[in-house]
């Protein structure tokens, strides 16, 4: 859920007319009305997804109707910004009424709100815009105003005069993060100036469609958040993103609150090889070329936003982006070389690294998997030469038996999943035969998808690391290994996606629908709580923030019958031993140092629920945590033999080559993955590898 503000203190505020909060009469402003496919569209989408959804003709009654205003409230105003405690009032009178006009294909109620709220945005950037008049100085700094992060319990404002003094809050605020990230007065007041301008012209080109996806969208959200309206704009723009075809920087974005964040990064696109930018990172500005002007973002609808970023290959674009308030909320641009996917750098690839154990030197072999890909055109071809992650994999594990591993690493960390087919297969390389996933949708019987291949790719130790953006097929995977007791799962709990999700052309737009679960042979799925490793590793992702836990109305855990299978090696009985084996090692171990510090700082964050309107209070949060950056990195850089970086800004330029430089090595979670292996090949010597043992020889 994402972090809102909520007002705690007041302040004394410049005196300025609350009229303008009042219903805004402007001939700039249309008045929206659903078009004539709209009707049509609302019944068909309402019947496809009572039919076809995994939750089958759930009641469209008062109660769903409840959940529809509500959610359709937070889509609207999720800040509470705009809207009055008035404007509530009078919208709680048809909190009901919502089912039946949905299955009427009636609009009238969802368009009457989405006008009322055009029409206090308009009202209220023309405020903004006549406060900002005064000039920057006019603005108290140094109040002893606390926002809140959270304000899920924030009241609507009561009256014009209490909007104002929460729109003075939200104005300072804004004008103490721009002076923290060096920003002049006058700089300041052109650039709130330009971005409310901008916003007010945006909103007076809002359209109808848009508003119908709005209100369309908090009906499918009330059974799952991946089943989603696209119209026909956002249609097109999916199903680019799904052929991969855009040229452009190879992330994946969404919006939180008034900004652009950036959910994922796509593995092999420009961005994830520039290194700079990260998931949770947000957008505030973008600049064509090296030294075109950065136009602000804030506020911005997501599809401009888009066209902004996307362009011909070759070309720059500059992002500014901001990192987390809680952080500090410093600012920083990016400059990133458009370019289409390398699909090589999705391939999976391998490294082999040597250990001292007992006194002798051990090999293990580590396969990268950023995704679980398939060609599905060349194998429907019938082309001898096709990829695909399995085949790989296969051929991977090949080359590197023949180097005389020990012990193998797969690592699926960020492996966001991809063909569920493909995650079944790979399985099927590491076990004789058996099931390896459940799937069960639309009250059919569970299907069993079972490996009949006796072939066994290899039957040496298998760890398989794992982390919080390890998603879908990639937990399929994890998990059965783990089910099987076929290898050791290391890292962090998984994402928790455990659905599956199908398209729907309509006649207008298309419909992503959730139709399936797939579930571990045990009969447990992996939607909501993930696969939990046998041995957990720190956090360097904010699990709360990430992770289908996180979503609103995410499908609920539940178990079904188990599939029929045999357990190949009992791991269950040696995790206790192997995990203090791991901890006592890693005590003094820096790489693992600098990952508890991190945890640490996550959780930290995760605690500060209050941004300061005191510019001294934010310029001393903000330097304390660059320098609780700059020492934590800069230790581990000296434990590396690296030089440390006296400054944030050589600190970021370091970091961000760290990764190049040492491309070569492993990190401290691959090689404290190997270690764990020879812990447990000492225990159990009949799992070391040997030319021709079988799954069954793991029993003995």
């Amino acid at each position: 859920m994402p972090r809102l503000i909520r007002l705690l203190v007041s302040v004394c505020v410049v005196s300025l007319t609350s009229s303008l909060v009042a219903e805004a009469e402007t001939t700039f402003l249309p008045t929206l009305e659903p078009l004539p496919v709209h009707p049509r569209a609302a019944r068909f989408i309402v019947d496809q997804v009572r039919s076809n959804h995994l939750i089958r003709n759930a009641p469209l009654d008062d109660d769903a109707s409840s959940q529809i205003f509500d959610r359709y409230l937070e889509v609207l105003d999720r800040r509470k910004q705009f809207y009055l405690a008035s404007d509530i009032e009078e919208f709680e009178t048809f909190r009901y009424e919502f089912d039946d006009a949905l299955k009427r294909g009636r609009l009238e109620l969802a368009f009457r709100m989405v006008n009322r709220l055009q029409s206090r945005r308009d009202a209220r950037y023309e405020w903004i815009l006549k406060r900002l008049e005064p000039g920057i100085n006019s603005f108290d700094v140094t109040t002893s105003v606390q926002l809140p992060l959270d304000a899920d319990d924030l009241a609507w404002s009561k009256d014009a005069a209490d909007a104002d003094l929460r729109w003075e809050h939200n104005l300072t605020d804004a004008i103490i993060h721009l002076r923290l990230n060096k920003r002049e007065n006058d700089e300041i007041l052109d650039l709130l100036t330009k971005r409310y301008t901008n916003r007010r012209n945006q909103n007076r080109q809002f359209t109808s469609e848009e508003a119908f996806a709005d209100y369309i969208n908090s009906f499918t959200h009330i059974y799952d958040p991946h089943t989603v309206y696209f119209s026909p704009r956002d249609a097109e723009d999916f199903h680019m993103s799904m052929r991969m075809s855009l040229e452009g920087i190879g992330a994946l974005l969404g919006i939180e609150d008034e900004y652009v964040k950036v959910i994922s990064l796509v593995r092999g696109g420009p961005a994830e090889l520039d290194g700079e930018l990260k998931a949770s990172d947000r957008i505030v500005a973008v600049g064509q070329d090296p030294d075109g002007p950065m136009i602000d973002v804030v506020g911005r609808r997501i599809q401009d936003v888009v066209d902004l970023i996307r362009g011909p290959r070759g070309t720059v674009v500059r992002l500014e982006v901001l990192e987390p308030v809680s952080s500090g909320g410093a600012s920083k641009v990016i400059s990133i070389t458009r370019d289409k996917v390398k699909l090589e750098e999705t391939a999976a690839k391998k490294k082999v690294f040597s250990l001292e154990y007992d006194g002798i030197q051990r090999k293990i072999g580590v396969i990268e998997l950023p995704k679980m890909y398939a060609d599905l055109a060349g194998e429907q071809r019938g082309e001898d030469d096709y990829r695909s992650a399995t085949r790989d994999v296969e051929k991977l594990i090949g080359e590197l038996k023949e180097e005389n591993i020990d012990g193998l690493v797969l690592d699926l960390r960020n492996n966001g999943g991809g063909s569920l087919p493909e995650a079944h297969k790979l399985v099927g390389l590491f076990i004789e035969i058996g099931p390896t996933v459940l799937v069960k949708g639309l009250g059919r019987k569970r299907q069993v998808m079972k490996d009949r291949d006796k072939n066994v790719a290899y039957d040496g130790p298998l760890a398989v690391l794992v982390n919080r953006s390890s998603a879908s097929a990639s937990e399929i995977f994890a998990g059965a290994i783990q089910d099987y007791g076929r290898g050791l799962v290391l890292g962090t709990r998984t994402y928790g996606k455990g659905s599956i999700q199908s398209i729907l052309s309509l006649n207008h737009g298309q419909l992503k629908i959730t139709q399936g679960k797939y579930y571990r042979i045990t009969g447990e799925t992996t939607q909501h709580s993930g696969v939990k490793p046998d041995i957990a590793f720190p956090e360097l992702i904010d699990s709360e923030a990430v992770g289908e836990s996180s979503y609103q109305n995410a499908l609920a855990l539940d178990v079904i019958e188990p599939a029929r299978y045999e357990v190949i090696a009992d791991i269950d009985g040696l995790i206790d031993e192997l995990t203090q084996r791991h901890e006592e090692r890693t005590k003094n171990d820096p790489h693992f140092d600098y990952y508890r510090r991190f945890e640490e700082r996550i959780n930290f964050n995760r605690n500060i629920t209050h941004v300061s309107l005191n510019e001294s209070e934010r310029r001393a949060r903000r330097a304390e945590s660059a320098a609780w950056r700059l020492k934590t990195e800069n230790d581990y850089l000296r434990a590396l033999g690296e030089e440390p970086a006296p400054t944030i800004e050589e600190l970021d330029e370091i970091m961000r080559e760290l990764p190049r430089k040492r491309a070569e090595e492993v990190d401290g979670m691959v090689e404290e993955s190997g270690r764990i292996l020879l812990d447990y090949i000492n225990f159990k010597p009949t799992l070391a590898y040997r030319e021709g043992a079988t799954a069954a020889a793991l029993e003995n």
